[in-house]
């Protein structure tokens, strides 16, 4: 495994924390959709954010033209949670894929660790958005 690929498993599938679709897995839609307190979006919306842009540099690396990053921070609404979470998993997965082919041009590796980072980066936030939620839930007395 190169150093572009263990990036990308450690956020599709990481060793030391739980994975990113364990951690969405288990939130409600309720729960996805909503937007605490003090928090400028939703954990959905958040992670649709990571959707637009690792959509955007995937499609630099199939050799597509850019989809086009519009509207970013638009509200997801509870039919659409499903799809935004299966969207985001299937990007991860194919980025994976794409980063063990070999020989890949600098500027595909360059999109790829791009998607890693960014991925990383919303999997934190995703993880502290699920701990505030919870601990609302706690303060609250909601079971769950």
């Amino acid at each position: 495994m190169n150093t572009l690929q263990e990036a990308l498993f450690q956020v599709t599938e990481p060793i030391d924390f739980d994975s990113l679709a364990a951690i969405i897995h288990a939130v409600t839609t309720e729960d996805a959709c909503r937007i605490l307190p003090g928090a400028p979006y939703s954990l959905a919306t958040n992670l649709r954010h990571a959707v637009i842009w690792q959509e955007h540099w995937l499609a630099f690396c199939r050799g597509e033209a850019k989809a086009a990053v519009a509207d970013e921070w638009r509200a997801v609404t509870a039919d659409e949670w499903s799809s935004v979470r299966e969207e985001f998993l299937r990007g991860q997965r194919e980025a994976l894929a794409l980063s063990a082919q070999p020989d890949l041009h600098q500027d595909v590796q360059r999109r790829l660790l791009r998607i890693a980072i960014h991925g990383a980066y919303h999997l934190g936030q995703i993880q502290l958005l699920v701990r505030l939620l919870a601990a609302e839930r706690a303060t609250s007395g909601e079971a769950r």
